[in-house]
């Protein structure tokens, strides 16, 4: 009888082993030290919130999420930590949110977010080396040699723990690994116009066609990973600028959707490569609308295609003909400047910080256009934003700046809002009725923008 118990118990406990194994979903369960806030977040890849996990009063805290397998991010406040998961995960977390590298996993797939923590404070470490400031002041052959010796102290810090990882993760760590080092490589090119100030430089004849080699540009289970869409990205980037050959007939984006839409047969890649770059590139594009028809035709009906519903109709208030957001900002001298006592005059904005590489390129190239353009009817004013005052005025002494200096203290007032002012430099230009021309203007490094400003003067 007591033989008959114990075989009993036995199959009970292989089931209920199974069942574990099994489950669909993922459990979350730990406690916060010195947290930032009284909940938790769970984020996608594109940085949804997929739960928020409340806090008990000892700041422990415990959730059941279902979701696919692959990459996740857990947010404190205005930290993250990178996680894996996988349905059948259960994850014991000893966060800590004063220090990052001290957060430590345990239980089923403690091994891959244990590494995950290893990583993030190695890529920590190796902050400068992937900062494209830095690898895009280096020569072609300097700056490969950095990208190999960088990917290589990773891969060893993966292989050191890959005996502990499920399959799932090695193929998905060894690809984001990969196309973290490619997608630098794609953007080195673009970097180093920026930084030497050479629009102008090429890298050598066989690096695109040696980089992109053998691309797969519609593999379904890489899709979720974002270093894999922005070489894709990359790629048809890439084959959009050839294309085109600084030909301004043809607007660049919706070039760039008809080759993705050409070139990606994976419904999955190609949403999400829209998703990765499409909004940002929307605020930039001639063809507002067209551009907006054919993401819709992409996505469908989608949470996706809603966020770029918002930011269309947001846009269509700013586009070319609208009467353009106002301002009321201090110049060097400390005068309140709006843009109605710029009326009768064309006006071209730049808005700038001196913390913004690309933004100091352009002072030159502006200064020319301000000295060209000087008699004429058309005033150039400057924003500064992300300084302090008195840091300003120094600034615009010391380099000599020229044209309507103006400074923003406060970067959330309303000009910046309805313009949707997310990166820096932008530029603007507005005819002498204060009605938008563009608001995504060409910047002064651009050689059509003389062109474009040339016959605004000639026809007035």
């Amino acid at each position: 009888m007591q033989k008959q118990f114990l075989i009993l118990l036995m199959i009970a406990s292989l089931l209920s082993c199974s069942k574990k194994q099994n489950r669909d979903f993922v459990v979350l369960h730990g406690n916060v030290e010195s947290p930032g806030s009284d909940s938790l977040g769970i984020q996608n890849g594109g940085w949804k919130t997929l739960s928020v996990i409340r806090l008990n009063k000892d700041n422990t805290f415990r959730d059941t999420l279902k979701v696919p397998d692959g990459f996740y991010f857990l947010k404190d406040g205005n930290k993250n930590w990178q996680l894996y998961l996988k349905p059948g995960f259960d994850l014991e977390i000893a966060l800590h949110a004063e220090e990052y590298s001290k957060t430590a996993f345990s239980g089923i797939g403690a091994a891959e977010n244990n590494y995950l923590v290893r990583k993030g404070a190695l890529e920590d470490s190796l902050t400068k080396f992937e900062d494209y400031h830095y690898y895009g002041k280096l020569g072609e052959d300097e700056f490969l040699a950095l990208s190999d010796s960088v990917y290589q102290v990773k891969i060893n810090l993966f292989n050191k723990y890959a005996a502990r990882f499920g399959n799932d993760f090695i193929f998905l760590e060894e690809n984001t690994l990969k196309y973290r080092k490619l997608s630098q490589e794609a953007h080195y090119e673009s970097a180093r116009r920026m930084l030497v100030g050479n629009k102008e430089f090429n890298v050598s004849s066989g690096y695109y066609p040696n980089l992109f080699k053998g691309i797969d540009l519609s593999d379904s289970k890489l899709a979720g990973i974002p270093d894999y869409v922005h070489f894709v990205d990359s790629y048809i980037y890439n084959m959009t600028e050839n294309q085109l050959s600084g030909n301004d007939s043809t607007d660049f984006f919706l070039m760039y959707l008809e080759n993705a839409e050409k070139n990606i047969t994976n419904v999955e890649v190609l949403k999400n490569l829209i998703s990765a770059v499409g909004k940002e590139r929307l605020t930039r594009t001639t063809e507002l609308d067209k551009v907006y028809a054919k993401i819709k035709d992409l996505l469908g009906d989608s949470l996706q295609l809603k966020k770029f519903t918002a930011r269309y109709q947001q846009l269509k208030k700013i586009e070319r003909g609208a009467v353009s957001p106002s301002f009321q900002l201090d110049d060097i001298n400390g005068k309140p400047v709006s843009l109605e006592d710029l009326r009768g005059q064309f006006v071209y904005i730049d808005v700038w910080s001196p913390y913004c590489l690309p933004c100091m390129a352009e002072i030159p190239y502006l200064n020319e256009f301000e000295k060209s353009f000087r008699n004429s009817n058309i005033r150039f004013v400057s924003i500064c934003v992300g300084e302090t005052k008195a840091g300003w005025e120094k600034l615009v002494k010391d380099k000599g700046l020229k044209g309507i200096q103006l400074i923003a203290t406060n970067e959330r007032i309303p000009f910046f809002r309805e313009y949707m002012v997310q990166g820096i430099p932008r530029f603007i230009l507005v005819d002498k009725e204060g009605k938008i021309i563009d608001s995504s203007a060409k910047r002064p490094s651009d050689p059509q923008l003389k062109v474009q400003l040339t016959k605004l003067l000639q026809n007035e």
